[in-house]
């Protein structure tokens, strides 16, 4: 048997298709690997809520708003007939982007054949580095970067078009109009890969390597032509955003320099240059090869290592049979490694001059989230990589086994990023639906007041788009009904202020949010403390350890603007935040806390019956309170002092919590002979009336 399939492989290596078919395989495979294994635990992520906002409450209109605000006013017409075909299902926005990235690759792997058509090997390679590099890591921020891969594509096939039009007179000039229409409505949408269109002379004189110079020099800029008037068409367009729009995002600072301080534009290119190089090629590698990724005690950490492992495993036998087969070909291959090392850098260059241009670097941006920078110049980075160690490395089983260990590591980058990205939708689902059990309605109007940002890969715009979309709304495209302020933004100088009652005010993308301070709703949520989210009031002064501006901003945190019925027939879009989760013991504590909120002390003594009977019970003691509170208020004093002495030992820090409500409560309820009993046993047991 083992022979029979050994022969069938032969017999199927021997095949002309073999090569190609192979190595596209091994792109998918390494692909699904890296950014689909995950896909099904993600949900929708920092940007991706801006369109999602739009689109789901206002359609084309809103996202048209959206847009012409974020300076790319006709990136509409992608994102109108993707939302119409995608709607709003994450899973839908995942697939998508994984496969406008293959698609990327598959094309650029295509361009590289027809530039260099003897070591197809070697431009599969590059191609599965720049499939997984490591530098961008946002894949899971699905719809606002669908854009980016599908104009990536875009751009990939118009290069790949002009390539083919200079090598096939016959059909130059079809060739031609398909690539510069193609270049046209990528360069029209957005500006990513206007500084990559500069390397379509560089490709065109390497397709152009048997001709004498001087014709080829000619030929070459003959060929460019075209192109070369479609971008300045686009950079005189380019440069009239700031009387179209009213504002550019990403003035070019930097390029105007040149007219006004050419040697301060010189310095800072050069200085940006060096800098990304060294970033984009060596430091983004960094968290790749860190000693706590073999911490083998994380689960996590195993079946990423595994799933690593066997990736580079695959990519590495791969060629070894591609190897075989082919015999001794391709075996100047390390001269082609030097070429190669060499367009790379150049294609590396030119891919970060927009953001260079506007005075940013990779280098210099603290921000994850900015790792887009990068996008335009991953392919480059990748021909760097490879071509080097082609060029150094001699042995060809020697680079396969290197390379296959750089792409290991890659997969196993993307993996955790993924694995983060993961935990962050599960932190926001908790998130939301637990602010919606305990807030089923809130007045419009209303902010949220947080320590600090309440949910991480996200930001807090993201967030301001996502709690209004979890609330039906009446407001107009150019109004948030919530607000979202955290670690003291918008209070001005000072919280006096802020409690007295101040005007709250935020923008973004033309939609304003107005409100009072003295509608504000003070928040804590850290699930990985063990905590529900907590709506705080001003009586809950006496909670101990909580952040220090949360006791700033909770005088003013007027429950009031929480109403106890949702809107009639109303139910939360669950393509968008996910089926509403098992209920949990967070369900009922934020259930009794609504509950409380209107004194209905029979639902809370229900709520924490059936609590009890599911065997649910809270791992922080300060969420006793409620069902305390609840006990004291029906008269239940026994159940009050057992569940006080039961929260009491979840730490010493509870205990001049629990002593504090007690006497606050002590003093507002009826003297009855249980009440003192409960007295004296919390008394003997905390010590609260000494």
């Amino acid at each position: 048997m083992f022979n029979y399939f050994k022969e069938k492989i032969s017999l199927l290596a021997g095949k002309r298709f073999f090569d190609p078919l192979l190595i596209t395989v091994l792109v998918g495979l390494v692909g699904f690997i890296a950014f689909g294994v995950k896909t099904l635990d993600l949900g929708f992520f920092n940007d991706d809520w801006h369109h999602v906002y739009y689109a789901y409450k206002y359609g084309l209109a809103g996202l048209k708003q959206f847009l012409f605000f974020d300076s790319r006013p006709l990136a509409f017409i992608i994102y109108g007939p993707l939302f119409s075909l995608l709607g709003f299902s994450a899973l839908n926005w995942h697939l998508t982007v994984l496969l406008f990235r293959l698609i990327t690759v598959l094309m650029f792997w295509l361009l590289l054949n027809k530039i260099w058509t003897e070591n197809k090997r070697g431009n599969g390679l590059i191609a599965l580095l720049f499939l997984i590099y490591p530098a961008y890591q946002l894949q899971p921020i699905s719809i606002a970067y669908t854009m980016h891969w599908l104009l990536y594509a875009v751009f990939m096939t118009s290069l790949l078009l002009m390539v083919l039009s200079v090598q096939n007179k016959r059909f130059f000039v079809v060739l031609t109009v398909a690539s510069l229409l193609l270049q046209f409505f990528h360069l029209i949408v957005f500006e990513y890969f206007a500084g990559s269109e500069l390397i379509r002379p560089f490709l065109i004189w390497i397709v152009l390597q048997q001709m004498p110079v001087k014709e080829r020099i000619k030929r070459t800029l003959l060929s460019w032509l075209p192109y070369l008037i479609v971008l300045a068409i686009y950079a005189v367009f380019r440069a009239s955003y700031s009387s179209f729009l009213g504002y550019d995002r990403n003035n070019p600072t930097v390029l105007l320099g040149f007219l006004t301080t050419p040697l301060n534009s010189i310095f800072f290119l050069a200085q940006a240059a060096v800098k990304d190089f060294v970033d984009v090629l060596f430091s983004v590698w960094n968290d790749a090869y860190k000693p706590s990724n073999f911490d083998f005690s994380v689960y996590s950490n195993i079946w990423i290592f595994l799933l690593s492992l066997f990736s580079a495993l695959v990519v590495w036998a791969g060629f070894l049979v591609m190897q075989k087969k082919n015999g001794d070909q391709e075996d100047d291959q390390h001269l082609w490694g030097r070429t190669v090392l060499f367009f790379g850098a150049i294609f590396l260059f030119v891919g970060f001059l927009p953001p260079w241009f506007a005075g940013r670097t990779f280098f210099e941006t603290f921000d994850a989230l900015d790792d887009r920078l990068v996008l335009p110049g991953v392919y480059g980075a990748s021909m760097i990589w490879i071509g080097a160690i082609f060029y150094f490395v001699r042995q060809k089983t020697h680079r396969y086994l290197l390379i296959s260990i750089l792409l290991g590591l890659a997969v196993g980058l993307q993996l955790r990023t993924n694995n983060q990205y993961a935990a962050s939708w599960r932190k926001q689902s908790q998130f939301y639906w637990q602010l919606y059990w305990r807030a089923p309605s809130i007045k419009p109007e209303t902010a949220l007041i947080s320590e600090g940002e309440i949910l991480p890969l996200m930001g807090v715009h993201p967030t301001v788009y996502a709690i209004n979309l979890l609330y039906p709304s009446d407001a107009s495209s150019q109004e948030f009904p919530y607000g979202l302020f955290v670690s003291g933004e918008g209070i001005g100088n000072s919280w006096e202020n802020f409690n007295e009652g101040m005007i709250m005010e935020d923008t973004r993308f033309g939609t304003n949010f107005t409100g009072s301070s003295k509608d504000t709703l003070t928040i804590l949520f850290m699930p990985e403390d063990g905590r529900c989210l907590w709506i705080l009031r001003p009586e809950d002064k006496y909670i101990r350890n909580l952040p220090g501006l949360t006791y700033e901003s909770m005088p003013s945190s007027n429950l009031s603007r929480i109403s106890k019925e949702g809107t009639q027939h109303y139910a939360v879009p669950s393509d968008i935040f996910g089926e509403e989760p098992e209920h949990n013991w967070c369900f009922y504590y934020e259930k009794a806390e609504l509950a409380r909120q209107y004194q209905d002390w029979a639902e809370v003594a229900h709520l924490w019956e059936e609590a009890q009977e599911l065997g649910l019970t809270p791992d922080h003691g300060a969420e006793y309170l409620v069902f305390i509170d609840g006990s004291m208020a029906t008269g239940n004093w026994e159940q009050a002092a057992n569940l006080t002495i039961r929260s009491s030992k979840y730490g010493d820090n509870i205990r001049p919590t629990l002593c504090e409500f007690w006497v606050e409560r002590v003093a507002q309820t009826n003297e009855s002979p249980e009440k003192q009993d409960a007295i004296r046993r919390i008394g003997d047991k905390l010590r609260c009336f000494e």
